[in-house]
């Protein structure tokens, strides 16, 4: 399992290396206008996609919030509470 996670973290992390090589040339811009609107495009598309991707757990997480706060009791609680009916009876 500890292969499989290195192995996606350097996959991820040559990814990473692949794309900014990509970007290279454009540093030679002075004003590095195309460099910056390109990463921002490329980060809004990323935004869009993963909000595409999660966009049914947004809405199962809004409606959980939604809940009625719940009154868990545990074992011991419960039978305190039990014996302690039983004795006013």
């Amino acid at each position: 399992m500890r292969s499989l996670v290195t192995g996606m973290f350097w996959f991820t992390h040559a990814f990473s290396s692949a794309i900014a090589q990509a970007f290279v040339p454009l540093a030679g811009d002075p004003l590095l206008v195309w460099l910056y609107m390109s990463i921002a495009i490329l980060t809004f598309l990323g935004w869009v996609g993963f909000a595409w991707t999660f966009r049914t757990l947004d809405k199962e997480n809004d409606m959980l919030d939604k809940l009625p706060e719940g009154g868990f009791q545990s074992n011991a609680e419960y039978a305190a509470a039990k014996t302690e009916n039983a004795e006013r009876a």
